[in-house]
């Protein structure tokens, strides 16, 4: 399962990715700390699951949540 971490607080993101990689399984498809990166690349990576931050740069992980809800039917947040 590839997992996308979006948030924009570097120490949060490095424990994130440090506990994912401890998992089998999961790989860590990538991360970014504002909205339109998000955006960007969920489109391109197209990861199974994100981990969303409430208050990002450019919006809210709930509004990265809002656009993408159906345009990837397999992806879980």
């Amino acid at each position: 399962m590839k997992v996308f971490i979006a948030d924009d607080s570097p120490p949060v993101v490095e424990r994130l990715t440090d506990l994912l990689r401890g998992l089998p399984g999961i790989e860590f498809a990538g991360d970014a700390g504002n909205v339109l990166a998000v955006l960007r690349c969920v489109r391109q990576l197209q990861p199974d699951a994100l981990i969303l931050d409430l208050e990002m740069p450019g919006g809210s992980g709930l509004d990265v949540l809002a656009l993408f809800v159906g345009t990837f039917p397999t992806c879980k947040s």
